[in-house]
């Protein structure tokens, strides 16, 4: 209904409170598609470089945008009207009658790409070590709160996304005790020196993505 009583003056919150939720009753299940590529090559003995790419989308995943909002060019550049909108943006609703109306639907659609370079060192002589280095990047429409119909036109970086990793460890079998290269022998020095090893792991990222508003905005 486009009756406005009750929902103008001081009583327009009446009507903005009013949220309701519309279902496509074609709602279908959203699907993953994955795919990815590696090279490899022995670049020494026991040490393997490897290239890789790795994608993922995510087709048709379910949002829930308010359908009751007007365009983001409404009345562009009018100030008269923007004013009369900002003073009581109720009235001007698609459906003034009501506040949010989420429409589910499978209007969004999300997408990961990523390269990684590698390299490991296979254990020799007591020492194995990997390490990765990835840029990646992901995107989605999560939290869209748009009209439905352009709902899936507006993507960002996910709210976990983060361009740049490293992460590398090591082991190291420490040379001391029995069958090692110092102190080969048993007793009380092999019990107190051998048998020891090193590790090292290390974990370094960008951070997650940061949303700026201000007020009114």
């Amino acid at each position: 209904s486009s009756d406005l009583t009750g929902c103008t003056g001081t009583t327009t919150v009446t009507c903005s409170g009013r949220n309701t939720e519309w279902i496509n009753p074609n709602l279908k299940d959203p699907y993953v598609l994955t795919w990815n590529l590696a090279l490899q090559y022995q670049l020494f003995p026991n040490t393997l470089v490897e290239l890789s790419y790795d994608g993922t989308a995510g087709i048709g995943n379910i949002e829930t945008p308010n359908m009751n909002v007007l365009p983001f060019s409404y009345d562009a550049g009018n100030t008269t009207a923007l004013a009369a909108l900002a003073g009581n943006g109720q009235i001007y609703r698609p459906y003034p009658n009501f506040g949010t109306i989420a429409y589910r639907e499978n209007v969004s659609h999300s997408s990961y790409h990523s390269g990684t370079f590698h390299v490991q060192k296979r254990l020799n002589h007591g020492l194995y070590w990997d390490t990765f280095f990835t840029y990646s990047k992901s995107i989605d429409g999560s939290g869209v709160n748009t009209t439905a119909v352009n709902s899936d036109l507006f993507k960002g970086p996910s709210a976990f996304d983060r361009r740049f990793r490293y992460v590398g460890n090591f082991t190291y079998d420490l040379p001391f005790g029995k069958g090692q290269r110092w102190l080969n022998q048993g007793g009380i020095a092999n019990g107190v020196f051998g048998g020891w090893n090193l590790v090292w792991q290390y974990d370094a990222y960008t951070g997650n993505p940061i949303t700026w508003s201000f007020t009114n905005s």
